[in-house]
Protein backbone atom coordinates (compact mmCIF):
# COMPACT_ATOMS: atom_id res chain seq x y z
CA UNK A 1 0.00 0.00 0.00
CA UNK A 2 1.37 3.12 -1.32
CA UNK A 3 1.36 6.41 1.01
CA UNK A 4 1.56 9.56 -0.91
CA UNK A 5 4.93 11.46 -0.38
CA UNK A 6 3.54 13.79 2.26
CA UNK A 7 2.11 10.92 4.38
CA UNK A 8 4.86 9.43 5.18
CA UNK A 9 6.56 11.25 8.23
CA UNK A 10 2.79 10.94 9.73
CA UNK A 11 2.76 7.05 9.24
CA UNK A 12 6.39 6.48 10.76
CA UNK A 13 5.04 8.31 13.50
CA UNK A 14 1.72 6.47 13.79
CA UNK A 15 3.85 2.77 13.69
CA UNK A 16 6.62 3.95 16.00
CA UNK A 17 3.47 5.25 18.58
CA UNK A 18 1.78 2.12 18.63
CA UNK A 19 5.44 -0.11 18.08
CA UNK A 20 6.30 1.97 21.93
CA UNK A 21 2.82 0.79 23.19
CA UNK A 22 2.12 4.64 23.45
CA UNK A 23 -1.36 4.13 22.38
CA UNK A 24 -4.78 1.90 23.00
CA UNK A 25 -6.95 4.56 21.12
CA UNK A 26 -6.35 6.81 18.29
CA UNK A 27 -8.59 9.36 16.58
CA UNK A 28 -7.29 10.17 13.39
CA UNK A 29 -8.96 13.28 11.24
CA UNK A 30 -8.75 14.55 7.97
CA UNK A 31 -10.83 16.49 5.63
CA UNK A 32 -12.48 14.66 2.48
CA UNK A 33 -9.43 13.57 -0.11
CA UNK A 34 -7.22 13.97 2.51
CA UNK A 35 -5.74 10.45 2.42
CA UNK A 36 -6.41 9.55 6.21
CA UNK A 37 -8.05 6.58 5.63
CA UNK A 38 -5.16 5.31 3.89
CA UNK A 39 -2.59 6.09 6.51
CA UNK A 40 -5.24 4.60 8.86
CA UNK A 41 -5.64 1.60 6.32
CA UNK A 42 -1.90 0.73 5.81
CA UNK A 43 -1.10 1.13 10.24
CA UNK A 44 -4.13 -1.24 10.72
CA UNK A 45 -2.75 -3.51 8.83
CA UNK A 46 1.02 -2.99 10.09
CA UNK A 47 -0.14 -3.41 13.67
CA UNK A 48 -2.18 -6.75 12.49
CA UNK A 49 0.78 -8.27 10.14
CA UNK A 50 2.67 -11.01 11.95
CA UNK A 51 6.19 -10.21 10.39
CA UNK A 52 6.54 -6.87 10.43
CA UNK A 53 10.03 -5.01 8.85
CA UNK A 54 10.23 -2.31 11.08
CA UNK A 55 7.43 0.18 10.33
CA UNK A 56 5.98 -1.85 7.60
CA UNK A 57 3.73 -4.77 7.07
CA UNK A 58 5.13 -7.68 5.14
CA UNK A 59 1.95 -7.95 2.86
CA UNK A 60 3.02 -11.42 2.52
CA UNK A 61 1.83 -13.50 6.57
CA UNK A 62 -1.47 -14.98 6.68
CA UNK A 63 -2.42 -11.75 8.42
CA UNK A 64 -1.75 -9.45 5.47
CA UNK A 65 -3.59 -11.70 3.08
CA UNK A 66 -6.73 -11.83 5.18
CA UNK A 67 -6.22 -7.94 6.02
CA UNK A 68 -6.41 -7.83 2.08
CA UNK A 69 -9.22 -10.07 2.21
CA UNK A 70 -11.34 -8.11 4.60
CA UNK A 71 -11.65 -10.98 6.72
CA UNK A 72 -9.24 -10.98 9.12
CA UNK A 73 -10.82 -12.21 12.14
CA UNK A 74 -8.76 -9.98 14.95
CA UNK A 75 -10.35 -6.58 13.31
CA UNK A 76 -13.51 -5.73 13.81
CA UNK A 77 -15.10 -3.06 11.93
CA UNK A 78 -18.31 -0.84 13.48
CA UNK A 79 -20.31 0.73 10.89
CA UNK A 80 -23.78 2.04 10.57
CA UNK A 81 -25.60 -0.44 8.33
CA UNK A 82 -26.61 0.54 4.81
CA UNK A 83 -29.89 1.44 5.05
CA UNK A 84 -31.45 3.13 2.06
CA UNK A 85 -34.80 4.86 4.20
CA UNK A 86 -32.46 6.44 6.73
CA UNK A 87 -31.20 10.14 5.62
CA UNK A 88 -28.01 10.10 8.37
CA UNK A 89 -26.78 6.24 8.78
CA UNK A 90 -26.00 6.04 12.72
CA UNK A 91 -24.47 3.18 14.83
CA UNK A 92 -27.19 1.90 17.52
CA UNK A 93 -26.93 -0.01 20.61
CA UNK A 94 -27.06 -3.26 19.62
CA UNK A 95 -24.03 -2.93 17.42
CA UNK A 96 -21.57 -1.96 20.90
CA UNK A 97 -22.55 -5.11 22.83
CA UNK A 98 -21.40 -7.86 20.41
CA UNK A 99 -17.98 -5.27 19.80
CA UNK A 100 -17.84 -5.78 23.31
CA UNK A 101 -18.11 -9.28 23.20
CA UNK A 102 -15.59 -9.36 20.72
CA UNK A 103 -13.16 -6.77 22.31
CA UNK A 104 -12.61 -9.22 25.52
CA UNK A 105 -12.22 -12.48 23.08
CA UNK A 106 -8.50 -14.12 23.06
CA UNK A 107 -6.71 -12.82 19.68
CA UNK A 108 -6.38 -15.84 16.74
CA UNK A 109 -3.65 -14.68 14.93
CA UNK A 110 -2.39 -11.08 15.39
CA UNK A 111 -0.74 -9.96 18.98
CA UNK A 112 -3.74 -7.00 19.01
CA UNK A 113 -7.47 -6.78 18.36
CA UNK A 114 -8.34 -3.62 16.30
CA UNK A 115 -11.72 -1.92 16.43
CA UNK A 116 -12.09 -0.15 13.95
CA UNK A 117 -14.69 2.60 13.44
CA UNK A 118 -13.72 4.74 9.84
CA UNK A 119 -17.01 7.48 10.45
CA UNK A 120 -17.09 8.01 14.55
CA UNK A 121 -20.15 10.67 13.07
CA UNK A 122 -22.46 7.79 13.15
CA UNK A 123 -22.47 7.12 16.96
CA UNK A 124 -25.36 8.42 18.71
CA UNK A 125 -25.66 10.01 21.86
CA UNK A 126 -26.47 6.46 23.48
CA UNK A 127 -23.78 4.13 21.73
CA UNK A 128 -20.69 6.75 22.24
CA UNK A 129 -21.45 6.26 25.70
CA UNK A 130 -21.08 2.55 25.70
CA UNK A 131 -18.29 2.46 23.39
CA UNK A 132 -16.94 5.32 26.03
CA UNK A 133 -16.95 2.80 28.76
CA UNK A 134 -15.00 0.63 26.78
CA UNK A 135 -12.40 2.94 25.98
CA UNK A 136 -11.88 4.05 28.89
CA UNK A 137 -11.17 0.38 30.70
CA UNK A 138 -9.85 -1.24 27.02
CA UNK A 139 -9.35 -4.77 27.59
CA UNK A 140 -5.69 -5.91 26.88
CA UNK A 141 -4.20 -6.42 23.30
CA UNK A 142 -6.76 -4.39 22.13
CA UNK A 143 -6.39 -1.17 20.32
CA UNK A 144 -9.67 1.56 18.92
CA UNK A 145 -9.01 3.14 15.68
CA UNK A 146 -11.47 6.10 15.21
CA UNK A 147 -11.91 7.86 12.03
CA UNK A 148 -13.32 11.47 11.81
CA UNK A 149 -13.16 13.84 8.82
CA UNK A 150 -14.31 16.79 10.54
CA UNK A 151 -12.95 16.62 14.32
CA UNK A 152 -15.38 19.19 15.18
CA UNK A 153 -18.55 16.75 14.89
CA UNK A 154 -17.50 14.50 16.91
CA UNK A 155 -19.90 14.21 20.15
CA UNK A 156 -17.89 15.47 23.38
CA UNK A 157 -18.20 11.95 25.24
Amino acid sequence: MELYSWQNSDYESLASSFLNGNFHALLTYGAANSGAPLITSKLIQFILCTNKNQHEPCYECSSCILYKENNHPDLFLLSAPEDEDKKTPMIKMDQISPLINAAYRTNHISSHKIIYLPRIKELNTNSANALLKILEEPPTATLFILQAEDIMKVLAT
